[in-house]
Order: C-alpha cells, then sequence, then structure tokens
C-alpha cells in the first residue's frame, strides 16, 4: 500500500506544545490491536525497511509497551482539548505532511467516532514551511515520534524567529 493510504497503521504518536506550559505527550499502540480487530496492519514498506535497519526492535517495543487505539486516540482528544481550553485558543497543529500524518490520524479518530479535534484549516505542513525558509535547517533526530516532535518544535521556533511574515504564520497572528 501507499504511504499515503488513510488506513495505515500509526504504533507511535508524540506531541509537544510549543507556547504555553509545553506539556508532551507520547504513546504507543500496540500493532496486535490493528489485527485483533480486523483492520491488517498495513504500513509503506519503506517504513518497516527504515526501523528494521535503524530501530530493529521498535515494533517490538510498541507492542510490549503500547496501548490500545482506542486508549491512544482519547489520550491524544483530551490532549489536545487541555491545551485549547488553558489557551483559550484554537490549536495549531504541525505536521510533517498533511497529506500523509493528517489523514491516517484522522481515520483512527474516525473509527471511534469521534471528531478530529482540530479544524483543518488549522493543521499546517511543516515540510512545505521548511521550504519557504530553506536557510533554517532541519536537524533530525532519532526518528521516534517524541524525538521528531522536539526537533520539530525546535525547527518551527527557530523559523518563526526568521522573519514577520513566519512569525505570523507560525502563531498564528501578526507580530
Amino acid at each position: 500500500f501507499p504511504s499515503h493510504d488513510r488506513e495505515a497503521a500509526v504504533v507511535d504518536i508524540a506531541l509537544v506544545e510549543v507556547a504555553g506550559r509545553e506539556r508532551t505527550l507520547s504513546v504507543q499502540i500496540k500493532p496486535s490491536w490493528y489485527e485483533e480487530h480486523g483492520l491488517g496492519f498495513i504500513t509503506d514498506p519503506g517504513t518497516i525497511a527504515f526501523h528494521a535497519k535503524n530501530n530493529p526492535s521498535f515494533l517490538l517495543n510498541c507492542e510490549a509497551v503500547g496501548h490500545t487505539a482506542e486508549y491512544a486516540v482519547g489520550l491524544i482528544f483530551d490532549f489536545l482539548s487541555t491545551i485549547q481550553e488553558a489557551e483559550e485558543t484554537e490549536v495549531l497543529l504541525y505536521m510533517q505532511g498533511t497529506d500523509f500524518d493528517k489523514p491516517i490520524l484522522e481515520n483512527l479518530f474516525k473509527h471511534f467516532d469521534i471528531p478530529f479535534p482540530v479544524h483543518y484549516q488549522n493543521v499546517r505542513d511543516l515540510r512545505t514551511l521548511s521550504a519557504l525558509t530553506p536557510e533554517v535547517k532541519y536537524i533530525a533526530g532519532r526518528h521516534t515520534a517524541l524525538d521528531d516532535a522536539y526537533h520539530s518544535k525546535d525547527h518551527l521556533l527557530k523559523q518563526a524567529a526568521c522573519c514577520p511574515f513566519m512569525f505570523k504564520y507560525v502563531w498564528g497572528f501578526a507580530a
């Protein structure tokens, strides 16, 4: 299946708040949950090959410490709702590609009849943002969800400091 398949399995999810209290959330879903619920464990072969080479115990670790998808979705929903209520503003969600991460995550929410808590216009693509500021280099981490989230947060803050337009785009308001 292509990597942009909205039915693809997600097993490692992390969110890092950029402003406010800088809360973090990291949750893993047991790969076996997908099979147990007749969904199949659909993944991108390139992703599997990457982890087999760079982090061979990744899927085993997710199976060992992971949760059900319903539990993970509840945590994500609560995390985003808490930020939105505490900051009294709409949450802006930055992802590594809105055509990949968002449809997969949104599909997981739909599976449990839970509305995706972030409006589509508030989901931003870090790759597009990076193309607008090529002088701000992204420094990759170990390629775990939490590590990627922290590196993306740092990259986003550097981009916001780059120029007034980027500040407005990143934060959603004028400098």
